[in-house]
């Protein structure tokens, strides 16, 4: 097949998208925020097909036929693209039986956990800007030692890749948006795509601490890069290059859809795009310049399953038939139709082209001849769909995931890979050992909420030891150290105010107050000889119990690195263990872990959904809550 000519296309604006832009009308100019700097992966697989240009191809991999079957896993859920980085193997797996998403590392040489599962929750991270049902396994991205991934509240996650520490945690800085597709981590730059209602950003954030470096107003979805350009394809099949340092728009292109266009492919100077639909007799898929955006032809992939390149060569599924395409003529070299349902987009290692077959086949076949070199029944159907779902080749591996298993391959002659030992966490310190306690240190008694005093003495006949009014709503009590805690809402709608009081516990005399302007309730926990309570909308406080001075003081709007603010406090926190945990959401919901001496978030973790009372913690330091969905 030649490059065709452009036929005359239909340049109707329909409403398929809010937020789009008139034909003729300027993309919004970009908020610059930051400069770019940062470093590249070598051989490895960082992002789905293989790399953030999304050729298909790892160059200088040894992966040769024939193939060993190392190890196959059962992850539980629906099983993702991995990323083969770091000798190690990440991957987001969905849940079998629940909405949401878990991030993890793989070693190679077993498939044994290295650290996770992370909860990502419910989140979208599509290569396309098409929406998925919860717990569709989303792609994550690796550069420079760090994963990236979208989780179910809108945020962008960063994770340390040896360990899976959070290194930071942060959303859209526009109240209705939230990241909604697979990320592009190249050169030290994060980009995502942020759904917004009307319209949608693209944000470049630095990799260091998810600060936004620049953000463009521009509706589109899915991406590619290289070091020094973006590209953008979606929101009604609007396609672009932005200029990477700068976000400034180099050049768009209208193309033929209407609908949403998949992420596109860049290879040697032509941008590969294919758009979801088209009116009848128009072709779907594009060929533009790189450089300048001009169309150049079209080439005839299926849908939803990405082409792959090497050596001046395309190869990609036309029906159920792979086929070679030589790109300086458009001619096609040879086909290989398998067993008749090829159903992936294909990847090259060493000259090999591998592709899967829905009946559960996998194949190797010579880049050159079209000849098939080898091949394997993995068992489960190898498929392309959501097309989150695909092969990944890197660090002379072939990782193949298919339902809810992951298989690893490896050259047959190769040495098996030296195990890597699972991250292991120290167990928490622990505070207070509530179940054999008298004291009253939060919500409903103590950290577990179980409302139950086992060894208190307290027995009938009860009588009243003492009464104050105190003129407003008054929150639960808290009662520790010979003190009893309780804070009063006292403000107005208009002048807010609210109280948190200590009494003597026997006689009720007030030992002190202390105000704050705000209209929240000032909910208290107690543990290890201090008092913590919510002194502020996104602000939680440690108060000596005696005094009421404050010992610190940490706002999770300012003190987290590229956090963005988006609910305040306003669950009972529970302190235990050397932790002091709280929950905040008006739009998705965040749990907060703060360190109990200094204030500092240990960790913070997005939810489905508003997060809807008071967090819990068990004796054995596993916490839990309860979120709407």
């Amino acid at each position: 097949m030649g490059i065709t000519g452009r036929r005359g296309r239909q340049l109707l604006v329909a409403a398929c998208c809010l937020g789009l832009l008139p034909i003729g009308q300027a993309l919004a100019a970009p908020v610059s925020i930051a400069s770019a700097s940062g470093a590249t992966a070598g051989a490895q697989s960082v992002s789905f097909q293989a790399d953030v240009g999304h050729t298909g191809a790892v160059s200088g991999d040894p992966l040769a036929p024939p193939l060993s079957r190392a190890w196959q896993v059962n992850l539980g859920g629906p099983v993702g693209t991995p990323l083969l980085a770091d000798n190690r193997i990440f991957v987001i797996a969905g849940n079998q039986d629940w909405p949401g998403t878990r991030l993890m590392a793989l070693d190679p040489a077993s498939g044994s956990v290295i650290w996770g599962p992370i909860d990502l929750g419910s989140g979208s991270g599509g290569l396309s800007g098409a929406q998925y049902p919860a717990g569709a396994p989303t792609t994550p991205a690796y550069d420079a030692g760090k994963v990236f991934a979208s989780d179910g509240a809108g945020f962008m996650d960063a994770f340390d890749a040896a360990s899976g520490a959070l290194l930071w945690h942060t959303r859209p800085d526009h109240l209705d948006a939230y990241f909604n597709s697979a990320p592009e981590a190249v050169n030290g730059t994060v980009y995502a795509h942020a759904y917004m209602s009307p319209g949608d950003r693209n944000y470049a954030l630095n990799e260091t601490d998810g600060t936004v470096r620049w953000y463009t107003n521009d509706p589109y979805g899915t991406m590619a890069a290289s070091p020094t350009t973006l590209f953008l394809n979606g929101g009604c099949d609007w396609v672009a290059a932005v200029d990477a340092p700068t976000g400034n728009v180099l050049w768009r292109n209208r193309g033929y859809g209407s609908s949403w266009g998949t992420a596109p492919v860049l290879y040697q100077g032509r941008l590969y795009t294919q758009t979801e639909w088209v009116p009848q007799g128009d072709p779907a898929n594009e060929i533009l310049d790189a450089t300048t955006g001009a169309y150049l032809g079209t080439f005839d992939a299926s849908f939803k399953t990405f082409p792959a390149f090497d050596g001046g060569q395309g190869f990609w599924l036309a029906g159920n038939t792979l086929k070679a395409v030589t790109l300086s003529s458009m001619m096609t070299s040879w086909r290989f139709p398998g067993d008749g349902h090829l159903d992936t987009s294909p990847v090259i290692a060493n000259g090999v082209v591998y592709v899967g077959s829905s009946s559960g086949s996998l194949f190797g076949i010579s880049e050159a001849s079209g000849a098939q070199v080898w091949s394997d029944a993995v068992g489960t159907a190898v498929t392309s769909w959501p097309e989150t779902v695909g092969l990944a080749v890197g660090q002379g591996l072939l990782a193949v995931p298919a339902g809810t298993s992951l298989t690893l391959y490896r050259s047959s002659s190769a040495a098996a890979p030296t195990p890597i030992p699972p991250v292991t966490y120290p167990p928490p310190a622990r505070g207070n050992t509530w179940d054999t306690g008298d004291e009253a240190t939060a919500y409903r008694i103590d950290p577990g909420h179980d409302a139950n005093q086992a060894s208190d003495p307290l027995a009938p006949p009860l009588q009243q030891a003492w009464s104050i009014d105190l003129g407003h709503p008054a929150s639960y009590p808290v009662i520790a150290g010979g003190r009893v805690f309780v804070g009063v809402s006292d403000g107005t709608s208009t002048a807010p105010h609210t109280t948190i009081y200590a009494f003597n516990r026997r006689t009720g005399n007030q030992l002190w107050t202390k105000g704050m302007s705000w209209a929240g309730p000032a909910l208290v926990t107690y543990d290890g000889g201090v008092l913590y309570a919510l002194t502020g909308e996104a602000e939680l406080s440690a108060l000596d119990p005696a005094s009421g001075a404050v010992r610190w003081s940490s706002s999770v709007s300012g003190n987290i690195p590229g956090m963005n603010y988006y609910g305040a406090l306003g669950d009972p926190p529970v302190a235990t263990g050397g932790r002091v945990y709280d929950g905040a959401g008006n739009i998705g919901g965040i749990l907060y872990a703060f360190r109990e001496s200094d204030g500092a978030v240990l960790w913070q973790r997005g939810t489905f959904n508003n997060i809807a009372a008071s967090p819990t913690e068990d004796s054995s330091a596993n916490v839990y809550l309860t979120f709407g969905l």
